[in-house]
């Protein structure tokens, strides 16, 4: 694999100027934020999945009973 990387091979390659990527910091922080806030719920989402769904397939938890649960956590 790495017989294949020579300098041609690098010189196809497009590196961003610094100064493109620095005007533009504050708008990828942003979305990075909102990608860790959607993150952070998908676990809080799926904890709570894993909680609920084998009382619920069990019948030792009604769905009102989850629905009252979820609202709590939530």
């Amino acid at each position: 694999v790495f017989s294949t990387v020579n300098m041609r091979t690098l010189t196809q390659l497009m590196v961003p100027d610094v100064r493109e990527l620095s005007a533009h910091a504050g708008e990828i922080e942003a979305y990075l934020s909102i990608v860790v806030g959607v993150v952070r719920e998908n676990v809080r989402l799926s904890a709570l999945r894993d909680t609920l769904l084998p009382e619920l397939m069990s019948g030792r938890l009604r769905v009102k009973d989850a629905e009252r649960a979820v609202e709590e956590a939530l």
